[in-house]
């Protein structure tokens, strides 16, 4: 089948070319730059790579911090080409769906291993064995997704799913997004708030218009990267800039932040505010919404086994969190920079506390409030609703004459 390699080409020329231009462009805006176009090309190459994750090794260390905005490109890139191969060959069987999957897999990761040795300077070494399997490991993700969102047997096996596992996921996925839009808002509050340190920090490195705008895509390449951060941050255990250093609720300890206007955001140095404490109330929202939102339309349960499903969307929430501050960990650089971004287990443990209780005690607690029997106003509630059934029916048999009678002999007797 020519159409997957053809495909696997097509969207990695795609890709290169959209981060070639904005390369070209700060390499041309740059006077002070004595390097031609093909090492401008290279550079290219080098980003390319590095948005998919592989490990570029620097002069004195490892650079593996995942761009996460950037890898978004060749993600959609890579799940239209998945799409587009479905298309023309159906795969109509998990057979058929793997073969489109590594068809297309395959021929991408090749072509990440030749741009890895293609681009090796001696200042920047991107191993080319670990290029093929970070970008043929992105590659069968996004294609599986792409080719297999409308084919036959994915279908029919998520029709296979259980209720009880799709109201897990919709209360895992509730909770990890109350924690993940806490996180944004403390990263745009902390952007706002430095953002003149944020702009002199710009303005110190000389860009240019040109260079400028180069210099603010590759921020925004980092955003969701500091979104988890931020994320972090607002469960407690916080992340690091570098060996040595905390930045947490507690107290923050950076004694020298590199000069990259996004890291303005961070807070001062020393004790934190008791003010920021009520940051930890996004993990309590969390685990309250994430059981909310998988039990609304469920039939009430007892108090114990309620509180274990808010337990397991709690457990849920925290894993997904976890999985997402890998993608926000590694290093960045020489020295201080190889350890950068937040501790997963620790993130996770602090999530499992953080949320699973809230999560546990919703539950519970909505289990014994809701029920008829379980507290006065809903009681009243039930007895209302008891009384207009009754009104109805004795309107239907027109009991209202009777009612009437009933009143003009009272009066008479008055």
């Amino acid at each position: 089948m020519v159409a997957a390699p053809a495909a696997a080409v097509a969207a990695a020329g795609a890709g290169l070319l959209a981060i070639a231009v904005f390369v070209l462009l700060a390499w041309s805006a740059d006077a002070r730059s004595g390097s031609g176009t093909p090492a401008a090309l290279r550079a290219a190459a080098q980003v390319w790579l590095a948005a998919h994750g592989t490990p570029v090794r620097v002069p004195g260390g490892v650079f593996a911090l995942l761009p996460l905005g950037l890898s978004a490109l060749p993600v959609v890139l890579l799940a239209r080409a998945g799409a587009g191969v479905a298309r023309a060959h159906p795969p109509t069987t998990v057979r058929l769906l793997a073969t489109t999957v590594a068809g297309v897999a395959v021929p991408y990761a090749v072509v990440a291993a030749v741009l890895a040795g293609a681009s090796r300077t001696p200042a920047v070494r991107p191993a080319p064995l670990a290029a093929a399997g970070c970008a043929g490991l992105l590659a069968a993700v996004a294609v599986g997704v792409g080719a297999g969102r409308s084919s036959q047997p994915v279908q029919a096996l998520l029709r296979r799913v259980p209720p009880p596992a799709w109201r897990a996921l919709r209360g895992s996925a509730a909770g990890a997004g109350v924690v993940l839009t806490g996180g944004a808002v403390v990263v745009a509050a902390g952007l706002t708030w430095h953002l003149l340190r944020a702009a002199s920090t710009a303005e110190s490195m000389g860009p240019g218009l040109i260079g400028g705008a180069v210099l603010l895509v590759l921020q925004l390449a980092f955003v969701p990267t500091a979104v988890l951060w931020g994320a972090a941050y607002v469960l407690g255990p916080g992340f690091a800039v570098g060996a040595g250093t905390s930045v947490s609720l507690v107290s923050v300890a950076v004694p020298v932040v590199p000069a990259v206007p996004l890291l303005a955001a961070l807070p001062a140095n020393g004790r934190a505010p008791a003010a920021m404490l009520g940051l930890l109330a996004v993990p309590v929202v969390a685990g309250v919404v994430a059981t909310l939102v998988a039990e609304r339309g469920q039939p009430h349960y007892r108090a114990g086994r309620a509180a274990a499903w808010g337990a397991g969307y709690g457990v849920g929430a925290a894993l997904l969190l976890t999985l997402a501050m890998v993608l926000a960990d590694g290093p960045a650089g020489p020295g201080r920079l190889a350890l950068v971004g937040p501790s997963p287990w620790r993130v996770g443990l602090a999530a499992v506390a953080g949320i699973g209780v809230p999560a546990t005690a919703t539950g519970w607690l909505r289990a014994r409030w809701t029920r008829p029997e379980a507290f006065p106003t809903a009681q009243l509630r039930w007895l209302g609703r008891r009384m207009a059934a009754v009104r109805r029916v004795l309107a239907v048999h027109r009991v209202p004459r009777v009612r009437v009678r009933l009143t003009r002999s009272r009066r008479g007797n008055g």
